[in-house]
């Protein structure tokens, strides 16, 4: 769902359906949680996307921000959220946090980091434009020069040739 042709015009009608501030507060915690952790598993762009979203979401709806500022949000191993769960209400979602945020501050694309660590510190008052997020594409991203002085490992063995030892591999099938 997240790659696909309409993603722009979905986050725009979720928005739309979400900034009422007569929504019940699991509910809006419920949508948080879930797009957090659809955030894990998308590409760099959605994810984005995706922690633009959530932090207008805390803004919006300041009750929420139980779920960054929570003690022992470290604990992903205990998330009392129940992903099956189809009834919101079940779902446990004010009980927990959005770990999955704080996993995102290691992401290896620096501006999903960057975005990421926003949400540890204090919320601006006004909601970011989300237009400006969701024309954003990968290849947006990967076009960035990379910050000085950082070089991405590409291997974690330096290879000694073509056919190795260590491959499993046989070097009898290319002799002539």
């Amino acid at each position: 769902m997240l790659p696909a042709r309409f993603r722009s015009r979905f986050f725009s009608l979720l928005d739309k359906f979400l900034s009422s501030t007569h929504l019940p507060t699991y509910l809006v915690a419920a949508f948080a949680k879930r797009l957090a952790a659809m955030s894990i598993h998308a590409p760099p762009d959605v994810s984005l996307t995706l922690i633009v979203f959530i932090r207008n979401l805390l803004i919006r709806h300041a009750t929420i921000s139980c779920l960054v500022n929570r003690p022992g949000q470290a604990e992903v191993a205990r998330d009392p959220y129940l992903f099956d769960e189809s009834e919101l209400i079940k779902t446990a979602a004010l009980e927990s946090s959005l770990w999955e945020v704080q996993t995102l501050q290691q992401h290896y694309c620096p501006d999903v980091s960057t975005e990421a660590a926003t949400l540890r510190k204090p919320m601006p008052v006004q909601e970011a434009p989300l237009g400006e997020w969701l024309d954003r594409d990968a290849e947006e991203l990967w076009e960035k020069e990379p910050p000085a002085g950082k070089i991405a490992p590409l291997n974690h063995m330096k290879p000694l040739g073509l056919f190795d030892d260590r491959d499993a591999f046989p070097k009898e099938l290319f002799q002539w």
